[in-house]
């Protein structure tokens, strides 16, 4: 090894002179030597002592004419991975390509007297990684200008490079766990840890949790940790915080007041032993932290500190924090514009918004709950679950029970933490999932509450105030957009079902959509009509001038055309009304009333005819009603003890032939059909409400079927009911008793009305008169029945054994939360 001491006694040739175009590269010798003849260039002296060169952060090396090292410092030596630069050569340190190019630097040098700069990677000797550097060269000169060697200076590029690849990584890459799964790639063989953690703290900086990597949230009973109040003093320094003795760390923490903690605890029976915490800061404040976690008493030392705080590693989690931010607000706005755009039920609204929530937000539960005052009731519309056993199968509670009726009743938010412990909570919550819920976050949606958004999770701490804000911003959006979906749906079901056509038509007066109505008067298919010009419809071209160019009239006669039987167009009278849209969807609506003479004489003729049918199949039953009841008032000798029953036989011919009548009014369509979510025993219950006490009280109700939800018109299910219990009440005189029960299986409900068809009792005539009068309007007949349980998709059977009669319904069984 040289003297320390010894002093650098020749010239590095720092300015050598330019290459002129005809100047000719002599050739090389063996030894490297060439024998040089340009003019000799301004020299620098360097009598710097070794002991100085080794406090330089570059390294420093001398290579002689054969390639052999003859000087290094520590730093180069730190660089090569070398305890000493005896013996060493330049094949030693590279290969392939790279000592091409330090080779051939060396010939430059030698032959022009050349400086020159460059990169490469170095081969480390004590584990053969790569390492890039960066070398700037000098022909190394003796006194008398011949060029002994080079010197060099090098300098280590990997946190160059790395610092390079992580902005890369933040200009490519947005989503979070993306982006910084590639810088850990890129920090990992720098600074060795077992764990990368990011926590996010929230505006208040109480709470953190973790957001990188997911699966470490899996294996705590908590989302936010709550920081102690003892520990919060390390927010505020900029400094890295280094701990390589947790247990021992945690232990000094306890002896100074802080109470048990279950997540530090946690941390540690997981095996880590030491921590390097980086803080990542916006506007002054810290907002999170990337803590390199790891095992086995490893400690981190200086070196790799600085290394930790060189790297953009901090900026990186910052951009993805932004991102995250950026990434909630365009969730927000393309969840209002994909669904202000569909136009469907409230369920369907509601299901798709659950689904976008839990997506984004990666909740373990959330569900939305209907208000109905009228009926006190708090009804579940819509739900998912991270899994379906996590499914709800409370699909209605009361108006005040619950934390939702806390929350509907007060106006007013509720953020849990932990519902087993929460004093407000912990007494009306109500269990309703096969998993027990912890932290629980219901919004109202809108000023009335009339709908509200519940969020449920397994973990406690799972929800923080940010997440309450967000929340409510979501439900603020929501509170428009259910009540437009609300209002279209109550338009669309008049629309459907008007008498008269309806079309309408943009402001180039296209028709954008039709009615089955407007398909009926114009003989067209709705598809068929959608896209064509209205004005191609009218009979008068003038006439149909008049009315496009005009913005709105009132019962105005107008010719419109249709294709007749022939083929050939024929003319159709009409009273027609426009009216002008909103102006956020600009257009027109035509109303138009078919007066065709075909219609009226037909509408005549059916007039007629339900006129000659009630009066043949009414008039003989109530004559002879009429006249037994006034024997009956007289009373009579030759009253008979049958008379009370012919009375009711007869004026139940009369109230068949009304209640067939209403059938022929309704022209086969049994009005609008509106198929909602019910109960089915809330629907028998609130039936048999209607009925007289001595007839309620005569019904026999047994539920099997708490969950027994269907998919049915309200209305038809209920007069279905009340049509089977009035006529088991008129033929069930003596037991006045009727059984009612319902029962499910794995995919239907079912419903079965039973009694005893005797025959009515004197005794009981003015009693059973008066109660058939109450529930009169409700008889129909078995096929009647069967059409309108069919059109609700259920089925139903009439079976007869002896005087025992059994009416059956079944429905297919649905769940709260299912698409209709």
């Amino acid at each position: 090894m040289p003297d320390p001491d010894l002093a650098f006694s020749r010239s590095a040739d720092m300015h050598p002179p330019p290459m002129t175009l005809g100047f000719a590269q002599p050739r090389l010798r063996d030894d490297l030597l060439a024998d040089l003849s340009p003019p000799r260039a301004p020299r620098l002296r360097m009598d710097l002592p070794l002991s100085a060169m080794d406090q330089v952060p570059l390294g420093i090396a001398r290579v002689d004419r054969l390639g052999r090292l003859t000087y290094a410092n520590r730093t180069m030596l730190a660089i090569s991975g070398l305890d000493d630069w005896e013996g060493v050569t330049v094949v030693d340190l590279f290969d392939g390509a790279d000592l091409d190019a330090v080779l051939d630097g060396l010939r430059r040098r030698i032959e022009l007297r050349e400086g020159d700069e460059y990169e490469v990677e170095l081969k480390r000797q004590r584990d053969n990684a790569r390492v890039p550097i960066s070398i700037t060269a000098f022909p190394e000169t003796a006194d008398d200008g011949e060029v002994q060697g080079t010197l060099a200076l090098v300098r280590d590029l990997t946190l160059d490079k790395a610092t390079q690849q992580m902005v890369t990584h933040v200009e490519n890459i947005s989503r979070t766990k993306d982006l910084i799964d590639a810088v850990s790639a890129v920090l990992q063989p720098l600074v060795a840890f077992d764990l990368l953690q990011v926590l996010r703290l929230n505006k208040s900086r109480t709470h953190l949790r973790t957001i990188y990597p997911d699966c470490i949230t899996e294996q705590r009973s908590y989302r936010w940790w709550h920081i102690p109040h003892a520990m919060r003093h390390l927010l505020e320094s900029r400094a890295p915080l280094v701990i390589n003795d947790l247990p021992a760390w945690y232990a000094e923490q306890r002896r100074q007041g802080l109470p048990p903690d279950e997540a530090i605890q946690q941390f540690l029976d997981q095996g880590y032993t030491g921590t390097l915490s980086l803080p990542v800061f916006h506007d002054n404040g810290q907002v999170a932290s990337v803590v390199l976690c790891r095992k086995n008493w490893a400690p981190f030392d200086r070196r790799e500190v600085n290394i930790a705080e060189r790297l953009p590693l901090t900026e990186a989690v910052s951009v993805a924090q932004r991102n995250d931010t950026e990434s909630d607000l365009n969730f927000l706005i393309h969840l209002i514009h994909d669904i202000a755009g569909a136009y469907d039920t409230v369920q369907r609204v509601a299901q798709t918004v659950v689904k976008r929530i839990a997506e984004h937000y990666g909740w373990d539960y959330v569900s939305i709950h209907r208000v109905d005052e009228s009926q006190g009731k708090i009804r579940m519309i819509a739900q998912t679950a991270k899994t379906p056993g996590l499914m709800s199968e409370l699909f209605e509670v009361d108006i005040g029970r619950g934390v939702i009726g806390s929350v509907h009743k007060t106006r007013k938010p509720a953020l849990i933490t932990d519902v087993a412990t929460d004093p407000t909570y912990k007494d009306i919550f109500l269990t309703h999932r096969k998993t027990v819920t912890r932290s629980e976050l219901c919004v109202p949606i809108g000023e009335d509450a009339h709908w509200l958004l519940n969020v449920e999770d397994e973990k406690m701490q799972a929800f923080c105030p940010e997440d309450q804000h967000s929340l409510e911003k979501v439900a603020t959006s929501l509170e428009a957009l259910l009540r437009r979906t609300q209002d279209y749906n109550y338009r669309k079901a008049v629309v459907d079902n008007a008498k008269d056509a309806i079309l309408l038509v943009d402001p180039g007066n296209i028709i954008v959509d039709a009615n089955e109505a407007a398909a009926e008067l114009l003989r067209k298919k709705k598809t068929d009509l959608i896209g064509s010009p209205i004005g191609a419809y009218f009979h008068d071209a003038k006439r149909a001038a008049v009315v496009l160019e005009g913005d709105a009239f009132v019962n105005h006669g107008a010719l419109m055309q249709r294709p007749g039987s022939d083929g050939a167009l024929e003319a159709v009278q009409v009273l027609l009304s426009v009216a002008m849209l909103p102006e956020d969807n600009p257009g027109r609506v035509f109303i138009a009333s078919d007066l065709s003479s075909f219609v009226r004489a037909d509408e005549l003729e059916l007039a007629r005819d339900l006129f000659r049918e009630i009066s043949g199949q009414v008039k003989t039953p109530m004559s002879l009603a009429i006249t037994w009841l006034r024997r009956f008032a007289q009373q009579t000798a030759s009253t008979s003890q049958d008379l009370p029953e012919k009375v009711i036989q007869q004026l139940q011919k009369a109230e068949l032939s009304l209640d067939r009548m209403l059938m022929i009014e309704r022209g086969g369509r049994a009005g609008p059909h509106f198929p909602t979510l019910l109960p089915l025993d809330e629907v028998i219950t609130q039936s048999l409400s209607d009925l007289p006490e001595r007839e309620r009280q005569a019904v026999n109700q047994v539920s099997e079927a708490p969950q027994g939800w269907v998919r049915a018109d309200a209305f038809e299910l209920r007069y279905c009911v009340l049509t089977v219990v009035a006529y088991l009440l008129r033929l069930a005189a003596t037991a006045r008793h009727i059984d009612m029960r319902t029962w499910q299986d794995s995919d239907r409900v079912h419903l079965d009305i039973g009694g005893q068809t005797d025959a009515l009792g004197a005794a009981d005539f003015e009693t059973n008169c008066r109660g058939s009068q109450a529930v009169a309007e409700l008889a129909l007949g078995s096929q009647t029945l069967a059409e309108i349980v069919s059109r609700n998709g259920g089925r139903f059977e009439a079976q007869r054994d002896g005087d025992h009669a059994t009416f059956s319904f079944s429905f297919p069984r649905s769940l709260s939360g299912e698409a209709p």
